[in-house]
């Protein structure tokens, strides 16, 4: 707060070395008293002022990054987790045969947030990893993250691991703190691994990468690329946003954590 109100003194200043002279050409030319050009002047002064500053993506305030929140949920993850499937149904259009893409789906979702419903739009990106820069490409435009997991493929967890590093590395999840959803679907198959043991998983290979690749970031800013707390084991809390853990069965039509998360991130 300090720095902010730091900074807004040297605003101040130079919006009083420029409403002098302009308050003067506007009483002139209009006849209206100075004091209330003045004011007229530093009204508009501010709202260009303002209107700037909003329209920076990165535009520093208050000691960090201005938060822009995106419109879209993005629905990631491996194939065969359920995506497709969870697209559908909380649009509303019913069971559907799903095959593996190599497109992106796109649905409409009305989310109830406080009281009255949203309407959200959805992204289904397919999961071949050769793809996922093209997912990346729209994480500036997203509100959130969806993220699919099948709770009994122990494989799919590893490769999943692998593109969750990925994501909490990336600028955007970096810099605008972009929370994610982790859906633990199939959750009730025999085979299927409790969240708690999801996220040990996860913990524990983003881990590995995370010192494995950790020679990459030496010729880079580090304190945009490193990814947890130095000294300490990864940890999800680490992660720049938020990151839920919930378990699913798309099978049994179980969303109901999946509307709560996004209620919350659509609140505003």
């Amino acid at each position: 707060w300090l720095k902010f109100l730091g900074s807004m003194e040297h605003v101040a200043a130079a919006l009083e070395g420029v409403s002098r002279p302009g308050a003067s050409w506007l009483a002139e030319a209009t006849g209206v008293g100075i004091n209330a050009c003045h004011v007229m002047v530093w009204v508009f002064a501010l709202l260009v002022f303002f209107s700037l500053l909003q329209a920076l993506p990165g535009a520093a305030l208050i000691g960090g990054s201005v938060r822009r929140k995106g419109q879209q949920v993005l629905i990631l993850g491996q194939c065969g987790s359920g995506k497709t499937t969870l697209l559908h149904q909380l649009a509303g259009t019913g069971p559907v045969q799903t095959v593996s893409s190599l497109k992106p789906n796109q649905s409409t979702w009305m989310v109830p947030v406080s009281g009255s419903t949203k309407m959200v739009d959805a992204v289904d990106f397919p999961g071949h990893s050769r793809l996922r820069m093209l997912a990346h490409a729209k994480l500036a435009e997203a509100r959130c993250v969806v993220y699919m997991l099948d709770s009994q493929d122990r494989a799919g967890l590893k490769e999943a691991a692998e593109h969750m590093y990925e994501l909490f590395t990336h600028e955007d999840v970096v810099r605008r703190r972009i929370s994610i959803l982790i859906v633990c679907n199939k959750a009730d198959a025999p085979m299927a691994k409790a969240p708690r043991d999801v996220i040990a998983l996860l913990e524990r290979e983003i881990e590995r990468m995370r010192k494995s690749r950790g020679a990459v970031l030496a010729g880079q800013d580090e304190a945009a690329s490193y990814l947890g707390i130095e000294g300490q084991p990864f940890k999800l809390e680490h992660a720049p946003g938020s990151v839920t853990v919930v378990p699913a069965s798309l099978a049994n039509n179980e969303t109901g954590e999946i509307v709560n998360f996004l209620s919350s991130e659509f609140v505003s």
